[in-house]
């Protein structure tokens, strides 16, 4: 007899799995790998740096904020509703607050794994493709998005 897991053990099982992922953050664990997934509409740079992550948008919408969304940005599956310098204007030149994550070194590659109008599908449609390098202390994924509307971004940062 095959028994099948409640939808409360898997609710359950999805917390834990949430909580062992941002426990491991707090207690200092630091990931090989980072997979991002975000909402993205016209120019925004992800900052990888020693002590975590933020954004920095351009002109358009901030990252999760198109058309008044509120999406959050993924990191290993754990959201992050990142915090805004300026959080009235969903759009324009703005800086994020850190998403805190020791990590050991911002010496990683870069690997594009999606890019779609919902969040997990598979696929990368045409679009201008991220530019990701080192820059000084930091890593940066450059997202130009200069063609219309948002689209899922998905990308992992792999430790060298």
């Amino acid at each position: 007899m095959k028994v099948l897991p409640s939808k409360s053990a898997t609710i359950v099982l999805s917390a834990l799995i949430s909580f062992a992922s941002i426990h491991s953050h707090a207690t200092g664990a630091v990931p090989d790998e980072l997979i991002i997934d975000a909402f993205v509409d016209g120019p925004s740079t992800l900052h990888l740096t020693p002590d975590g992550l933020y954004w920095t948008n351009g002109t358009h919408e901030k990252p999760g904020k198109w058309h008044g969304a509120n999406e959050a940005t993924y990191v290993n599956g754990v959201a992050w509703n990142p915090v805004w310098g300026r959080p009235q204007s969903n759009s324009g030149p703005d800086k994020s607050q850190l998403y805190p994550l020791k990590l050991n070194s911002v010496d990683v590659n870069f690997h594009l794994v999606a890019v779609t109008q919902e969040r997990g599908e598979p696929g990368k449609e045409k679009r201008t493709p991220p530019i990701a390098k080192r820059d000084g202390v930091e890593f940066i994924v450059i997202i130009p998005d200069p063609e219309s509307g948002p689209r899922w971004y998905r990308f992992s940062l792999k430790k060298r």
